[in-house]
């Protein structure tokens, strides 16, 4: 019996030394509003608070861009990639005004759409997504519509918006959620598959100076699950909005980060945005990507500096901010070079846009914590 007890004891002792040794370093705290769960997380994320701390490896897998030779992988603003069940890959190529597909080894295989406003044409993009069949659905602005492509190109119908879809998601019955600030006094607007609309929801965001609403609406971007919970993000005040299809509120994931400040005003009208998100991704185990184009304003104000900034944001002044499942938010991390794209396929692999010296490529990458 003596022994037993001693073993036990043993059992205990060693349960608690690795049951502390695993307890991060969060700081932040859970609430509720009514049924909504609020995470308001700290000023610096667990993985930078904590000695033992991690970061996201981003291993390139596949690379798609040239500068020269192939026009085909020459990229003019490229801001938007994703794939499908396959492993083909879509980059949308918007100064191009077209779509490149390409198979999973980077073989050029078709070109989507061209310039213009008629059917199967398009004018001003920044998003693509792919519905259950294989269907590619570009979210263009500058026509006010979503237009329809088949898998191999051809044209299949589009249908007219009363705003600018900036982004876009599907859930898994191919409604679509559209992101726009200047329809109906809400932010997401629920439209089914076929181009019928259902509903908006998440008010607009307000401020006491009216001349920054517009700019806190605007820059935001929008993600959903598996299990199609939709979220958005938002500058200020930095957070993201967790939602059902039902257009319900069921969780603000909130950030008090010191960067994460209201666009700086210039009287009378100018404003200068210093921080906002250029992609928001949700893997498949729940983690959640915001791409941060962040800088600090030269103070006493330079505009000679501002500009130099500008020109080189992509290079020096881009981010990760990471939160796991929970929301807790893990680090922001500096990644140069990344530019907007920004998606996870069904096998947990990464795609983006990166800015080279001379030209822009199309990146597949593995993700690791370590």
């Amino acid at each position: 019996m003596r022994n037993i007890s001693i073993f036990i004891c043993f059992c205990l002792i060693i349960f608690l030394f690795f049951g502390c040794s695993k307890k991060d370093n969060w700081k932040g705290k859970i609430e509720y509003d009514e049924s909504v769960r609020l995470v308001k997380n700290y000023e610096k994320g667990v993985w930078e608070d904590s000695k033992k701390g991690k970061k996201v490896i981003f291993k390139e897998e596949l690379s798609i861009g040239i500068l020269k030779e192939d026009k085909n992988k020459m990229f003019y603003q490229p801001v938007d990639v994703i794939a499908d069940e396959k492993g083909n890959i879509y980059v949308l190529d918007s100064g191009n005004y077209r779509i490149q597909k390409f198979d999973k080894e980077g073989n050029y295989l078709l070109t989507i759409a061209k310039k213009g406003q008629g059917p199967g044409e398009i004018s001003d993009s920044n998003d693509i997504e792919l519905d259950s069949e294989g269907n590619l659905l570009v979210f263009d602005r500058g026509n006010n519509r979503i237009s329809k492509f088949d898998s191999v190109g051809n044209f299949i119908d589009s249908f007219k918006l009363r705003f600018s879809p900036f982004y876009g998601v599907l859930d898994s019955e191919d409604n679509i959620y559209i992101f726009s600030s200047r329809y109906n006094e809400k932010l997401i607007h629920k439209f089914n598959s076929q181009g019928q609309y259902l509903f908006s929801f998440l008010d607009k965001i307000k401020s006491n100076k009216k001349i920054i609403e517009p700019h806190l609406n605007y820059y935001g971007r929008i993600g959903i699950t598996k299990d199609d919970k939709i979220f958005l993000v938002l500058i200020y005040p930095y957070t993201i909005y967790i939602h059902n299809k039902k257009g319900e509120l069921l969780e603000k994931i909130i950030n008090s980060t010191s960067y994460a400040q209201p666009p700086y005003i210039i009287p009378p009208d100018g404003v200068i945005v210093n921080f906002y998100f250029s992609g928001m991704d949700i893997s498949p185990d729940g983690y959640i990507f915001c791409r941060v184009i962040y800088f600090k304003i030269p103070d006493p104000l330079d505009f000679k500096k501002v500009r130099e900034i500008v020109a080189s944001l992509y290079k020096e002044h881009s981010y990760i901010d990471l939160f796991d499942p929970k929301g807790r938010f893990l680090i922001h991390q500096k990644t140069e070079n990344f530019s907007y794209g920004g998606y996870f396929d069904n096998k947990g692999y990464y795609y983006g846009i990166e800015e080279e010296e001379d030209f822009s490529r199309a990146v597949k990458y593995l993700i690791q914590f370590k």
